[in-house]
């Protein structure tokens, strides 16, 4: 309920005040707010925003070399192919549950290397998943593996357009991706028939986020509140975290 009240506090700030008129015209949305968010309900704390994971290395990026991995190809292959030791290997794969899985690696994965002087592996990492990478740390020459969490932030974005032919075209020229439209469309699917009753005037405003990884733009996030204005008929929703997972709710309550 408080990110609820939350939500419809920043809505309220950012689009209380639209009205597609002469006398009062739209503002214009060119600013980036980058705020630290909560964590959402069954999100993990690292998507709202998550301090320097401990062991991280610091060392310059350009320090790494990354492998990208090949149609049939092992890890197997790709140390063989690095001049890396196979029995170095073998003693990584048996550390832990995470370093077994490295068995089943997938066309398309990325691994990075960091070498020693005498060109043997010193550190190795590789993505398990969207918010976390293994480490393993060979610089004393017995390897050691751990899980690390990787910096994820959530930035909240302003958008606005005015439509002329279509909602596709309009949300282009605001900056939104294919995705981010048809959550729009979505969301407002059961008021507006967007194939039969979008008029050229028509406008929509929207407040989202974009999920940012180790600073680096990496997604989409979700539609946080939004207005759709159709043949002069306002439309507003404001999602809310429910137990049953997240709905969009018009400002007096209604779903």
């Amino acid at each position: 309920m408080a990110l609820f009240a939350v939500t419809l506090i920043v809505f309220g700030i950012a689009m209380g005040g639209l009205r597609p008129s002469a006398e009062s015209p739209a503002p214009d949305f060119s600013a980036v707010l980058e705020l630290d968010l909560p964590a959402r309900p069954g999100m993990p704390a690292a998507e709202a925003r998550t301090a320097p994971p401990q062991g991280m290395p610091e060392e310059e990026e350009d320090s790494w070399e990354t492998v990208t991995v090949r149609q049939g190809q092992s890890l197997d292959a790709i140390f063989r192919a690095q001049g890396f030791s196979i029995g170095l290997l073998h003693e990584i794969l048996a550390l832990n549950d995470e370093t077994r899985s490295l068995k089943k690696i997938r066309p398309g994965d990325e691994f990075a290397f960091r070498r020693n002087a005498d060109g043997t592996l010193e550190q190795m990492r590789y993505p398990l998943d969207e918010g976390r990478y293994l480490f393993v740390d060979n610089r004393d020459g017995a390897p050691r593996a751990e899980t690390l969490e990787r910096l994820l932030s959530t930035r909240m974005y302003e958008a606005e357009g005015s439509i002329e032919s279509s909602l596709f075209l309009a949300g282009k020229a605001a900056g939104l991706s294919d995705a981010m439209i048809m959550k729009l469309a979505n969301i407002f699917g059961w008021d507006i028939d967007f194939v039969l009753d979008i008029r050229a005037g028509d406008r929509f405003y929207l407040l989202y986020e974009k999920v940012y990884r180790d600073g680096d733009y990496l997604r989409d996030g979700e539609i946080l509140a939004a207005t759709f204005v159709n043949q002069g008929q306002k439309f507003q929703a404001i999602r809310f975290e429910a137990d049953n997972g997240p709905q969009y709710y018009a400002p007096d309550g209604r779903h």
